[in-house]
């Protein structure tokens, strides 16, 4: 099975898009991994995942159910709990949630130091909560350090992003807005309240 195009075609079938900042990251990972060495391993030394097992940690980057990601990846549904209570692929997942926000950060940081605040450039309704909380915090924290053009520049960027997720979606709006912390969420809830304050 080729995973890549497997993977990459469901998703986008299944949330209607042509492409997105997160699946080109999922892409790039199936190719950038190899299947792990199965023999002249020491006992003690922690064998990796192998290809359809890793591909599930990306598929937890999305929004997809257990379903979809059992029927995408083929494994069952049974299999996919087992494997999220292992520490390990709980590991993974967070690894690639730290390294998809590092890679979302950098074209995120061209957006905010920009003028056109037109768009947002990707479908958050694909991310899971987790990653979404995840790259949320991760934009935080780097933005301290620059010096945005626009007053409330990452607050206009995630109310844009949260405005474009399908309303029937709206958990994910609670989990970013409970992720916001101190003055970043009093600004979310000013601006909420205020919109002329972000302009």
């Amino acid at each position: 099975m080729n995973t890549k195009k497997t993977l990459s075609d469901y998703i986008k079938k299944k949330f209607k898009i042509e492409k997105s900042l997160l699946v080109d990251f999922i892409d790039g990972k199936i190719d950038d991994y190899g299947e792990p060495e199965r023999h002249g391993k020491a006992p003690d030394q922690p064998r990796e995942f192998g290809r359809r097992k890793y591909s599930t940690t990306l598929c937890l980057l999305t929004s997809l159910k257990v379903k979809d990601i059992s029927k995408v990846v083929g494994a069952s549904e049974s299999l996919l709990r087992k494997w999220k209570t292992e520490s390990r692929f709980k590991e993974m997942i967070v690894e690639n949630q730290k390294e998809f926000s590092g890679h979302h950060w950098q074209r995120m940081k061209k957006w905010l130091m920009s003028d056109n605040k037109r768009v947002v450039f990707d479908d958050y309704s694909i991310y899971s909560s987790d990653l979404l909380t995840a790259v949320y915090k991760y934009s935080e924290e780097e933005s301290k350090g620059l010096k945005l053009k626009t007053p409330f520049a990452l607050t206009q960027f995630w109310l844009k992003a949260l405005a474009e997720i399908d309303p029937e979606r709206m958990e994910y709006k609670e989990k970013i807005l409970w992720a916001c912390k101190d003055d970043m969420y009093e600004s979310i809830k000013n601006t909420i309240s205020n919109p002329s304050a972000s302009e």
